[in-house]
């Protein structure tokens, strides 16, 4: 009867043999993770030196045969660890967006705090452990993260199973997860909002008191020496602009963020010859592991580009602001890039919760888009193609059921200006508005968009 194989990732009795004065060599088998076979040695001025010289060898060769490898006793984030490199193997191919691998690498340090010490084998047993996790994480943080606590957590059990280091996913005997107060951020399209109230006007028009309230008072503090922020106070004062931005175009914040000078184009209306302002809506920005931003052509989900009209009242931002760009970002870092998203949410967060709005959020500002659409007699369609979505899910998620009746497409400019308090910082430039009478013609060089949408709440040809 032939010898059995040596097990994957073991080696065999270690030979010592003499070569010489002070010279011995100690030999080995060494079968691999994928079966190979190969005979390492290592030498030493004595037998127990080449021995000891040949057992630190054979411990990177374990380490590599133990790549990928799982087992009942890996840790938690050990395993964790092999799952981000497959979601990166996702990401290379194009399977999944880098922004998604981001948030997962993020909610890991969470759920490592939680789980990380863990075995594989006692995670299988311990699903009242996994619940707890996510309910702790759901009610701490919001349920958007407790989503996704649960999505990693469920990928890491199942890459478990393929590798049979366990037989059944506990995530999958947990208590459904549901929704407290908390809101879902603008990119997720599964989330469900059709609880997610719009906004009323009067909310809009103190929303932007309290948010340029609150960044005026960031812009003139001053730290324990006295210093104040300078330029890097502009990703405050940014934020009512990035708001007016996307309520003006329903447009998901890393689509705003995107923009650059050159996709904010005047035209003029072939009906009436009035002169108008558009928005090529048709980039995103994405995260490349933390290490840059890039601008990625193509709305999120695929969707086609699109050309919004926006409304009369904000159509003087939109004009400052490519003025300021040029060619570059509308929305520029302190150093003049892209701006990260992550960074921009958070400081949304904080002055939309100094402001009194800790129900906003960007998803908010979209379905008060939608719904406002909806009240002017706009169709699905129309709110899908405005909104980047699916007809199905734009009905979903962005139009809430009617309270009152606005028909004509002239009812976001019945709000008049949302910004009543202000239209600029102490520090900051002043807004300029288009003098009445003034020729506002087609840039050239630029290519007409695929469509031109609703502009929020105002048709391409609903001015007269």
């Amino acid at each position: 009867m032939s010898r059995p194989p040596l097990p994957l990732g073991t080696h065999g009795d270690i030979r010592v043999r003499r070569l010489g004065p002070k010279r011995y060599e100690a030999r080995c088998q060494f079968r691999a993770r994928n079966g190979a076979t190969s005979t390492p040695s290592a030498s030493g001025e004595s037998a127990a030196a080449a021995k000891r010289a040949l057992k630190e060898k054979l411990t990177k060769y374990k380490v590599t045969a133990r790549k990928g490898k799982i087992n009942r006793d890996t840790r938690f984030t050990d395993a964790a660890k092999i799952y981000l490199d497959n979601v990166k193997h996702q990401v290379d191919q194009r399977r999944m967006s880098p922004n998604t691998r981001r948030s997962y690498v993020s909610i890991l340090k969470t759920v490592e705090s939680y789980l990380g010490d863990m075995r594989m084998g006692e995670l299988e047993e311990a699903v009242d452990v996994v619940d707890e996790t996510i309910k702790d994480i759901n009610l701490t943080m919001s349920y958007e993260s407790a989503k996704k606590a649960r999505t990693v957590i469920s990928g890491i059990c199942q890459l478990a199973i393929r590798r049979r280091a366990i037989t059944s996913n506990p995530v999958r005997s947990i208590e459904a997860l549901t929704r407290g107060h908390d809101l879902t951020d603008d990119d997720d399209e599964t989330a469900d909002t059709s609880g997610v109230p719009a906004m009323t006007e009067d909310e809009i028009q103190d929303m932007f008191g309290g948010l340029e309230e609150f960044c005026q008072q960031k812009v003139d503090e001053t730290d324990r020496l006295g210093r104040r922020l300078g330029k890097r106070g502009a990703v405050w004062t940014d934020l009512p602009d990035l708001a007016e931005a996307s309520l003006s175009t329903g447009t998901r914040l890393g689509e705003t963020l995107a923009l650059s000078g050159t996709d904010v184009q005047c035209h003029t209306d072939p009906d009436t010859g009035k002169p108008f302002v558009a928005v090529h809506i048709n980039a995103h920005l994405v995260d490349d592991s933390g290490k840059d931003i890039r601008r990625v052509p193509g709305r999120k989900s695929k969707r086609p580009g699109i050309l919004v009209r926006v409304p009369n009242w904000s159509e003087a931002m939109w004009l400052r602001r490519k003025a300021a760009a040029g060619q570059g970002p509308l929305f520029p870092s302190v150093g003049g890039g892209w701006l990260d998203q992550t960074n921009c949410n958070k400081r949304l967060r904080t002055a939309l919760d100094a402001a009194g709005f800790e129900w906003v959020t960007a998803r908010v500002w979209r379905k008060t888009v939608g719904t406002l659409m909806r009240q002017a007699g706009r169709s699905s369609e129309d709110i899908a193609e405005q909104l980047g979505n699916t007809r199905a899910v734009a009905e979903k998620h962005y139009i809430a059921p009617p309270t009152m009746t606005h028909t004509g497409a002239e009812a976001l400019e019945k709000m008049i200006n949302p910004r009543r308090a202000g239209t600029g910082f102490s520090d900051g430039k002043p807004t300029v508005r288009a003098k009445k009478g003034s020729s506002l013609t087609p840039e050239n060089g630029v290519l007409p968009a695929e469509t031109v949408g609703a502009a929020g709440f105002e048709p391409a040809t609903a001015r007269v």
